[in-house]
């Protein structure tokens, strides 16, 4: 796939998507869990936990 400028695209229109959605998705579960523990670490490994899990079930659901 290449882009306007002829160059072939770094990440193709799906992933992008996919990494998005997920990036979403960690960023309102480290969130949730800042306003429920109030723990930085607790926090963190939680968005990492959702983006992955996240990153998982889109690429199986998103075809």
């Amino acid at each position: 796939m290449n882009n306007a400028s002829g160059e072939k695209a770094l990440l193709s229109v799906r992933s992008a998507l996919i990494f998005t959605i997920a990036a979403m998705i960690g960023a309102a579960a480290g969130v949730l869990s800042l306003w429920a523990e109030f723990s930085t670490p607790v926090s963190i490994i939680a968005a990492c936990t959702a983006f992955s899990s996240a990153v998982a079930f889109l690429n199986a659901i998103i075809s």
